[in-house]
């Protein structure tokens, strides 16, 4: 169902935007409008794979430690 969907891919971005608060940020806006941009693109092409394009764009603990260490902050890995 679409608004299943939906709610996914906003649940899905609320928990990347929690996990890069350390972030700057127009760094974690640019991240996220990057997200949505995947996630939309993937969507049109696999309408009923929501859950996984979701799987494949990653983990959003792993995906804000990326976006944290390419800035050059140091921090703890998720575990």
């Amino acid at each position: 169902m679409k608004t299943d969907d939906d709610t996914l891919v906003r649940e899905y971005l609320a928990t990347v935007e929690r996990e890069s608060t350390a972030l700057p940020p127009a760094a974690r806006q640019e991240l996220l409008a990057d997200l949505s941009e995947h996630i939309e693109v993937a969507r049109a092409e696999r309408p009923s794979d929501v859950r996984a394009i979701l799987h494949e764009v990653g983990d959003p603990r792993t995906i804000a430690h990326t976006a944290l260490h390419e800035l050059g902050h140091t921090t703890t890995p998720p575990t």
